[in-house]
């Protein structure tokens, strides 16, 4: 009898910026995928993020997450700066400042729920994928910062196994809950 393979699920837990400041954010987005290529997603801050291999324990987080979620309520956390990486992920990223402590603390909430450390680095990524050296000054000038982003809900993310490729990965992200659609009191 062969057995069955575990693959490893992901969950992530985002913080989505108001209407009004995903405008600005999501053009960016756009104009960069279109310029550099890449995929284009909703603008998102990454508050926890985690993977596990027992898929039943799927239900629980789903049920355990969005009371921790739940208690964070509207915030506006101040931009430091624009930062050009090599990381896939963090290519174009927009690096904020949370010495206010609520997504320190938000993330000390999950990571006891978890059981699962995540290294937190608030930003807002702006691109997905590889801008050249020779385009990173240029880029630098061109792309105009908020001086903060106002967020105003929260979601539980399910994020892709890691053998799909970047592309495939960012298209098959799935919302699993969302406190703005939460029917519970707050």
């Amino acid at each position: 009898m062969k057995e069955k393979r575990k693959i490893a699920q992901g969950l992530s837990v985002w913080a989505f910026p108001t209407t009004e400041c995903a405008k600005l954010l999501d053009q960016h987005i756009h104009t960069l995928a279109d310029k550099y290529g890449g995929p284009v997603f909703k603008s998102h801050l990454t508050l926890h993020s985690f993977t596990f291999e027992d898929f039943n324990r799927r239900d629980e987080y789903l049920r355990l997450l969005p009371q921790v979620l739940r208690q964070l309520r509207c915030f506006r956390l101040p931009v430091k700066e624009l930062v050009i990486a090599a990381d896939y992920y963090r290519n174009v990223i927009l690096r904020l400042d949370d010495s206010a402590g609520v997504v320190s603390d938000a993330e000390r909430k999950l990571s006891r729920i978890t059981s699962f450390p995540y290294p937190l680095d608030p930003h807002l990524s702006l691109h997905y994928g590889n801008i050249s050296s020779q385009e990173k000054s240029s880029l630098e000038q061109s792309i105009e910062l908020p001086g903060s982003i106002e967020f105003d809900n929260t979601a539980l993310i399910y994020t892709a196994p890691n053998f799909q490729s970047y592309e495939e990965r960012v298209s098959s992200w799935e919302i699993l809950w969302r406190s703005d659609r939460d029917p519970s009191p707050r």
